[in-house]
């Protein structure tokens, strides 16, 4: 139901008003103690005052970005819009509140959709942003039992809402942002998941749904080809629960904020998707070297590249070049953050949510990718194996400029990199050194390549 119809508009629309920026100015924000691969900062435009501590409840959410303005929502109902025309520079020109925490934001051209979850009526909120810098509210919109708007897709004049707190996805046309209806709602039948979703993506007609509850959670695959009534094609289980899906062509890539510590990146092979098949798990370099690192959040996929925002481990960045198999070859751990978004030019946005800003980044892709490492042996007996013959096969990636500078190979934290040397245009070969007192266990092997202009592509 829309407030206005059953005479609310009065109460709430006391909650909701349009404020003139504050003139906040862009800051320094360099992370210099970061851990960065492959990324510089380009910008900081702090929102917040008062940063909080990591055992409180940050303020600042999500974050989108479309044409020259980034939107920010928060827990406090604001939503903040940035003018990032110049990077270096960034300035706030409007705050919008809401009345509730503004979750998650979604643009589709002049149209800002706003997902509210919190005490009391919350739902879906449509804003008018043909000039960012005067938004106008079209419609709050809500139905009892929801609980909120958690996540939400725009798809097809229609706002796929996932309640997070309540079941299922409800299904509302907005073809008329000023009056919304809701038009379907799915409800998972599957006994053994919970009907608690958390996210939705959808790509092609096709339809992916994040069952999160930890015991019962899963990634729900469904046919879209009619908007409003969607329905279940298969279902991958992940106990410990789905957060977050993206699909790239024949491939999704999802992964989970809870259960046990390591989150990893799930990536499924959906060529049938009535039968997907698991292609493997993968975790940021970060996570392999410290299990305590927490916070798997939210991805996003453009062309060839996967960015991944890791609270504590910052933003990273993955090759997908090989569907199944993505490696890591860009990251800055400054940003705490939420959301992350790439734009332009190697740019990318993230908000910071403890420090309470929005980061620009550049994104500096290698000139060459590192496709495949065959070593001579992968069992060796202390003592007596005192090293181990490397190949590696190359390949230039597109858009990449510059030429192969080194490769060399060793074990992270034990022995160096040793130089491979290149039989023919592709393939590089050498020995890598095993110490005779290095303990005993598995070891990671690290094969990395550097271009000329300073970029590397590091191959575990």
């Amino acid at each position: 139901m829309n407030l206005e119809s059953v005479g609310r508009s009065v109460a709430c629309m006391a909650l909701i008003a349009i404020m003139l920026a504050s003139p906040i100015a862009a800051q320094t924000f360099t992370g210099d103690d970061a851990e960065r691969l492959n990324m510089t900062m380009v910008g900081y435009l702090q929102l917040s005052d008062t940063p909080v501590s990591l055992d409180e409840i940050p303020p600042y959410t999500d974050i989108y970005v479309a044409g020259h303005h980034a939107y920010v929502g928060s827990f406090y109902g604001e939503v903040y819009i940035i003018d990032i025309s110049n990077p270096a520079e960034m300035a706030l020109v409007a705050t919008l509140e809401m009345p509730g925490p503004a979750l998650d934001l979604k643009v589709d051209g002049d149209l800002l959709a706003i997902g509210m979850q919190g005490a009391g009526d919350m739902g879906l909120g449509l804003v008018d942003i043909s000039d960012p810098a005067e938004p106008k509210i079209l419609s709050t919109f809500f139905e009892e039992g929801w609980i909120g708007v958690h996540n939400l897709f725009l798809y097809n004049d229609r706002a796929y809402l996932a309640h997070a707190s309540s079941g299922g996805v409800t299904i509302v046309d907005i073809s008329d942002p000023a009056h919304p209806v809701v038009t379907g709602h799915w409800d998972n039948e599957m006994g053994e998941y919970s009907n608690i979703v958390h996210d939705v993506h959808i790509s092609d007609d096709m339809a992916f749904f994040c069952d999160f509850w930890p015991g019962e959670g899963g990634l729900i695959i469904l046919d879209l080809q009619d908007p409003d009534r969607p329905v279940t094609l298969s279902a991958v289980p992940i106990p410990e629960g789905v957060h977050n899906a993206w699909r790239r062509g024949d491939y999704v890539y999802f992964n989970q904020e809870f259960g046990g510590g390591v989150f990893p990146l799930h990536v499924v092979d959906i060529a049938e998707p009535a039968n997907p098949v698991r292609a493997g798990t993968f975790y940021p370099d970060r996570v392999l070297r410290d299990r305590s690192v927490w916070g798997a959040h939210n991805t996003w996929i453009e062309g060839d590249l996967l960015y991944w925002a890791y609270y504590d481990a910052g933003v990273r960045v993955f090759d997908l070049s090989v569907p199944d198999h993505p490696v890591e070859i860009g990251y800055h751990t400054a940003v705490s953050t939420w959301g992350t978004q790439p734009h332009s030019d190697g740019l990318i946005y993230s908000i910071e949510n403890w420090q309470g800003g929005v980061a620009s980044m550049r994104f500096h892709q290698p000139a060459h990718a590192i496709r495949k490492v065959e070593l001579g042996q992968t069992v060796g007996i202390k003592g007596r194996t005192g090293g181990i013959g490397v190949q590696a096969w190359t390949a230039p990636l597109p858009g990449g400029e510059g030429d192969i500078r080194r490769i060399s190979v060793g074990l992270p934290g034990v022995v160096d990199g040793e130089l491979l040397h290149p039989e023919d245009d592709y393939r590089y070969v050498g020995r890598m050194t095993i110490p005779e007192d290095m303990p005993s266990g598995r070891r990671q092997v690290q094969v990395m390549l550097e271009d000329n202009q300073g970029r590397f592509y590091p191959f575990n």
